[in-house]
């Protein structure tokens, strides 16, 4: 199975827009109003291998949008698409020439499809434990006072227990009246 070849690869482009009103502000980033990600989908015939990388994340990267996304095409167009699966999977992870970011998206979709042609999900095939439920945490995005309310309630109600507040944004004495009222209802 592990010799399989790739028979389609797509690079396909989304964007993840935020509700109105709605944005992520980073101390590096500035304010964000969406994210954009590129999906490498790999198809053997019996499986598909998907991986996604954000490509708006110059403030990170140190590249504006129009250069990772040509660099991604440019790194996809250098692979030789005829070998098997496992031996591009071998070479990717030996190789420390390629940029981390386009190395984690081919390697990830490549694993994905790996583990699919075994029968098994990625984490199993990576040595790890299957879990169907993962604790997590949610996140408070800036937003006006009545919003951040609503939100909070649902995320609790929802069962979130770990909130992320962002701060710094507004006056100092909002931000701790947030804090505040949110361990009031959190507790």
């Amino acid at each position: 199975m592990a010799d399989r070849i790739c028979e389609h690869v797509r690079l396909l482009e989304a964007e993840l827009h935020y509700a109105p009103g709605l944005a992520v502000h980073t101390a590096t980033s500035g304010r964000l109003t969406k994210l954009t990600s590129v999906f490498l989908v790999i198809e053997t015939g019996e499986c598909t291998g998907v991986a996604e990388l954000r490509i708006n994340a110059g403030y990170l990267t140190g590249l504006d949008l129009d250069t990772t996304r040509q660099r991604v095409v440019d790194t996809l167009h250098s692979i030789d698409w005829t070998a098997p699966i496992s031996t591009l999977a071998d070479h990717l992870s030996n190789d420390n020439s390629m940029p981390s970011l386009m190395h984690a998206l081919l390697e990830t979709a490549l694993l994905d499809c790996l583990a699919r042609l075994e029968g098994v999900p990625l984490s199993n095939y990576l040595g790890g434990l299957h879990q169907t439920e993962v604790e997590t945490n949610q996140c408070m995005f800036w937003c006006e006072r009545p919003d951040f309310e609503e939100r909070a309630q649902r995320f609790i109600s929802e069962g979130f227990r770990d909130i992320k507040v962002r701060v710094g944004i507004g006056e100092f004495t909002e931000d701790v009246r947030r804090l505040l009222w949110l361990s009031l209802i959190h507790i």
